[in-house]
């Protein structure tokens, strides 16, 4: 499809031909972006905001496209100065993507932005996304509350630098009983490797060298006959 829009562009072929063409393989993704993009040249608004909301209907069970298709809409409803629309679609856009939360914040007033961002967070549906945002309004209780009720220790990892900090008691019991349910079923040298790396990180906490110091001391005493555990605790 795209070879043979590039070859009609070369042979200075009419918009309008390579529009008509593009309908005629509307069913194909590609097509509708490449008849959108030609409508949006010739400025005709209205005929790319339909096609984008087809194309949103069509492509529903492609997440990335969708996307795609919303921020375009929102753009054009920018440039159309309808500011209903754009806001619409910039409140939509904003529950899942970072860029158009920054966006929409911008839309408003500090004081504003403190209840509006409420709005917000009532129609997030992944708990993912809503840490993200947490980050970044600095809502760190929030953030706290979905790192300690994940499973397993990625979430306090990777918002390590923010909660060890604040929340080194929390974090510190969410690393302790995390590893507390790892332990037991270890039974290689590499995994012993990485519960040391994990008890190298908590001695970075304030607190910490004490705690590490009380779970070592547990294993050494629980875990006595796992040579290769107690090597590897040896290095910490």
């Amino acid at each position: 499809f795209e070879r043979c829009v590039e070859l009609m562009k070369a042979a200075d072929v009419s918009r309008r031909e390579i529009i008509d063409f593009c309908q005629q393989h509307i069913a194909l993704s590609k097509a509708r972006t490449r008849c959108i993009d030609e409508y949006c040249r010739m400025k005709a608004y209205p005929e790319a905001i339909e096609l984008l909301k087809e194309s949103i209907r069509l492509d529903k069970d492609y997440a990335g496209l969708v996307l795609e298709h919303k921020n375009r809409l929102k753009e054009i409803y920018r440039l159309t100065e309808d500011r209903d629309k754009y806001m619409e679609t910039l409140w939509e856009l904003a529950r899942e993507e970072l860029d158009a939360y920054k966006e929409l914040k911008s839309q408003y007033t500090r004081e504003e932005w403190l209840t509006e961002r409420e709005k917000l967070f009532e129609g997030v549906t992944s708990k993912y996304y809503a840490a993200e945002l947490y980050k970044a309004e600095a809502m760190y209780d929030k953030l706290l509350e979905y790192a300690v009720g994940a499973w397993g220790l990625s979430a306090a990892e990777q918002y390590f630098n923010e909660l060890s900090k604040l929340y080194p008691r929390e974090l510190l019991k969410k690393y302790r009983d995390e590893l507390s349910s790892m332990v037991a079923s270890v039974s290689d040298r590499r995994m012993y490797q990485q519960l040391v790396e994990i008890l190298r990180k908590m001695k970075k906490i304030s607190g910490g060298e004490q705690v590490v110091q009380d779970i070592v001391s547990e294993w050494r005493r629980n875990y006595k006959r796992r040579r290769a555990m107690m090597e590897e605790l040896d290095k910490l």
